[in-house]
């Protein structure tokens, strides 16, 4: 081997030596005795990447362990989100929400969007319409904590008795129990 000290040494005279566990052990051996080790919860995981015999950026292997933790638990959560279509069929209700923000999930993640970002856009809430601001003198009233409401022939007609709610309203528990027993 040739070398020329001014160019390869360049004034470098340390010498990196380590003390510990892991001295004279060879790279293979050191990994296995690590691995038992942090099984066993005698070390950390940080003890762990830090003592590993190879060169590693711990902060940012950590990082990036984090990021496919979150990510996981994304996944699980989006795949345990379509587990809610066979009780809402079963009380009747339409799943189509769900399956509308599953399926856009898969078509994000198709088009080569994060994970995260697709979530985030999907499962983003409708923005509210502003509410009309009323003329002086109309303010909206507001029933009292315990007040009776008002009677049937005063209420909207899609929210008396036996008549179906208007489209986008849940019913309301009288109608679920009325469909159930056949009467309407």
């Amino acid at each position: 081997m040739k070398y020329t000290p001014s160019r390869d040494i360049k004034g470098e005279y340390g010498v990196d030596v380590r003390y510990g566990i892991m001295s004279g052990m060879d790279p293979n051996r050191a990994i296995i005795a690590l691995l038992q080790m942090r099984s066993d919860k005698l070390v950390s995981r940080d003890y762990v990447r830090r003592e590993i015999p190879m060169d590693l950026n711990v902060t940012q292997e950590e990082q990036r362990v984090d990021i496919e933790e979150m990510r996981d638990s994304l996944r699980v959560a989006v795949a345990q989100y379509a587990q809610a279509i066979p009780a809402m069929a079963a009380q009747g209700q339409n799943p189509e929400e769900i399956v509308k923000r599953i399926a856009g999930v898969i078509q994000g993640r198709q088009k080569g969007l994060s994970l995260e970002s697709t979530v985030e856009k999907v499962f983003m809430p409708e923005p509210v319409p502003p509410v009309a601001p009323t003329a002086p003198g109309m303010e909206q009233q507001i029933p009292a904590a315990g007040a009776a409401t008002a009677p049937a022939s005063q209420q909207p007609p899609q929210e008396q008795a036996g008549q179906a709610p208007a489209a986008g309203q849940r019913p309301d528990i009288a109608q679920l129990l009325a469909s159930i027993g056949g009467a309407a």
